[in-house]
């Protein structure tokens, strides 16, 4: 059984922040975080809030390390906010896990940047969702604190600290994702993950007006595309999928054809940028997504077949997928990381196959937006739940997936947002709704 390459856990839920889309429905204010009993995670004991005492932390980061070194990434809530977090840091590292904090930057003084430096956090994500006060803050739901996440930044990047932005967009954001990606270039960030809105939590609740169509999603990961092979800085979609079935189009057939730039990104024209999808002979695009406008006219008809081989969407869906060398190496053509394992390409959904999430209290999930338990912690060993649970065990089986993602030629390389599904259709199986492709 594959260890995970990835483990996110939620080392707390207090936060200090009240974000539009955080993905807990009873997301945590700042009275929720000033009411925190700290001394509630003495050794032996649980939090008041039901969360892993530090005795039990410090057992799950061994168990997470006894199962194939993935990359450990503490998040939250607001992880500052744990006291013993440096000491969980410091443990990971010490037991050789690569480790990365996700925080929103709003509580780091010179104090925790200090300890984030020394303790051997390898990364920091902080999230960023406007290039400006005004959008950020907004999003956040607390005034200034864009502000003082600049100012953690600043204090980590001093210390030599290896920086990501996190930014979700959202249809009132999608047009500024050039003026994001230029502040990120402005900030010395190592990293850009662009987010796609799951309609979770409080996601859910502004998901009609906020999440991105088909359309607008396949023009944004086209430019996602288009700025990650430029290579001036790591790029990555996050709870977009698609994306790999796009690098893997774009790799595969050499080079975009580029007229208008990212002019097109948010600006609701279906004839502006498209995916570059090359689905096999009779792989189409849903009305209004504009097909593949960023590929020579008729290659997307054709699929791969004319530049020789297998078009990655016809006949076998185990041909041309990263799982052969072929695949992988497409793939990575148009998704550089520069051999950093924190922005390596791999695959579209993670969730259960390579990626799992552990709330504050230890249940385990496929991933932080499907909220179906795996199992806990507490009551059975970490390993054993990633090897044996029956969700688990379906979302690794790509033959399960239904509707168009079970026919899809790119389903090994994509496999469709299982979270997104499961909001939408009720269904961790079910096709992805947000993917303007329609397969033969």
């Amino acid at each position: 059984m594959p260890p995970p390459r990835l483990v996110f856990w939620e080392t707390t839920r207090a936060c200090n922040l009240r974000c539009a889309h955080c993905r807990r429905l009873e997301a945590a204010g700042p009275e929720s975080a000033d009411g925190l009993n700290r001394s509630g995670y003495s050794a032996g004991s649980v939090s008041s809030g039901g969360e892993l005492s530090s005795k039990d932390a410090l057992t799950l980061v061994g168990a997470v390390a006894e199962t194939g070194r993935p990359i450990l990434v503490l998040s939250g809530g607001e992880p500052l906010l744990r006291p013993d977090i440096f000491d969980i840091a410091g443990r990971a590292v010490s037991l050789g896990l690569t480790v990365s904090l996700a925080t929103n930057g709003t509580l780091v003084d010179d104090a925790a940047a200090e300890q984030i430096a020394a303790c051997g956090i390898r990364r920091v994500a902080i999230s960023l969702d406007g290039p400006d006060a005004a959008s950020h803050d907004a999003f956040r739901g607390e005034a200034g604190c864009f502000d003082k996440a600049l100012a953690g930044f600043g204090r980590l990047k001093r210390r030599g600290v290896s920086l990501q932005i996190n930014t979700t967009v959202t249809r009132g954001t999608l047009g500024r994702v050039e003026e994001m990606y230029g502040f990120a270039l402005r900030l010395g960030a190592d990293a850009l993950h662009v987010f796609s809105l799951v309609p979770v939590g409080c996601g859910a609740e502004i998901a009609p007006e906020a999440m991105l169509s088909a359309a607008e999603s396949e023009r944004l990961l086209l430019w996602i595309a288009r700025k990650a092979a430029e290579g001036r800085i790591q790029m990555k979609a996050t709870c977009a999928p698609q994306y790999f079935r796009i690098a893997q189009t774009v790799a595969w057939h050499g080079k975009l054809r580029d007229t208008e730039g990212t002019a097109g990104v948010g600006a609701g024209r279906p004839g502006a940028e498209a995916a570059a999808g090359a689905g096999g002979s009779a792989g189409r695009y849903a009305k209004g997504s504009a097909g593949a406008a960023g590929m020579p006219d008729g290659e997307a008809r054709r699929g791969g077949a004319a530049r020789g081989g297998s078009a990655p969407g016809g006949g076998d869906s185990r041909r041309g997928q990263p799982e052969d060398a072929r695949g992988e190496s497409l793939v990575r053509a148009a998704h550089p990381s520069g051999g950093d394992a924190l922005s390596a390409a791999t695959k579209g959904c993670l969730a259960g196959t390579g990626v799992c999430f552990i709330s504050s209290a230890g249940e385990v999930f496929p991933c932080g937006y499907l909220p179906i338990s795996c199992g806990n912690v507490r009551e059975r060993p970490f390993r054993e739940i990633w090897e044996s649970s029956p969700v688990l065990l379906d979302l690794r089986d790509p033959d399960r997936l239904k509707g168009k993602c079970g026919r899809c030629g790119f389903k090994l390389v994509c496999g469709g947002c299982r979270a997104r599904a499961y909001a939408v259709r009720g269904d961790y199986l079910a096709e992805e709704p947000s993917c303007a492709y329609l397969p033969p």
